[in-house]
């Protein structure tokens, strides 16, 4: 009896085990075809990263404002002469009386393409200043000192102190200051106005609007 018992049990043991590993095997099959595995696909797919650069052409004004205070021309004189960084191109200084001198204007080129650059004014010295004791004056200069060099191609119109160049009567493109203007670490330049202030000159406040426009041909 014990033994037919054995065999009973033996053989319900060899039951299981083949119903198990066939139920393993059924549902490792189906895995299968549902294409989840363990392992990489065949099939890949890839990313990128890009960037593109454009061109800009772009100047500004690093100091856009020439402030020469307020004042008034000494009774002793028929005008006040004065020019920014304290410089004074003509004999009449000291008929100065209050007046402060200021700094440059300064120009960059913040984009990156070579500029040409030219200056345009809302007013010439008429408009500006006014007066008939004497001629009232608005000249500019342009100055490489801070960063010589800068215009590769030469300043034009009142390079050097004494060479300075009346603002004439607005234009469309005003006059070309600089050629070439740079784009490196050498990028900027400096323009210098002197004016001269007759003493029947308006008393009120004068203001004159300065543009500079850049171009990459010799349009402007």
């Amino acid at each position: 009896m014990v033994e037919h018992s054995n065999k009973l049990l033996a053989m319900l043991l060899l039951v299981s085990l083949v119903v198990s590993i066939g139920g393993t095997m059924l549902s490792l099959n189906k895995i299968s075809n549902l294409g989840i595995t363990g392992r990489a696909g065949d099939n890949l797919s890839t990313g990128y990263s890009n960037f593109s650069i454009i061109s800009s052409l772009s100047i500004r004004f690093i100091n856009n404002a020439v402030d020469f205070g307020t004042g008034y021309v000494n009774g002793s004189f028929t005008s006040c002469v004065m020019g920014t960084n304290g410089s004074v191109p003509g004999t009449d200084g000291s008929g100065c009386v209050g007046f402060q001198t200021g700094s440059n204007l300064s120009i960059e080129n913040d984009g990156n393409l070579i500029a040409n650059v030219s200056l345009n004014f809302s007013e010439n010295a008429t408009g500006f200043i006014g007066g008939s004791t004497v001629a009232p004056e608005l000249m500019y200069q342009v100055w490489q000192t801070e960063e010589p060099g800068s215009c590769s191609g030469g300043l034009k119109n009142g390079s050097i102190m004494t060479d300075v160049t009346a603002v004439p009567e607005q234009t469309p493109n005003g006059a070309r200051v600089c050629d070439n203007l740079v784009v490196a670490t050498t990028d900027q330049f400096e323009v210098g106005i002197w004016i001269r202030i007759p003493d029947d000159s308006a008393q009120t406040e004068h203001i004159v609007d300065i543009w500079a426009l850049g171009c990459n041909d010799l349009s402007c």
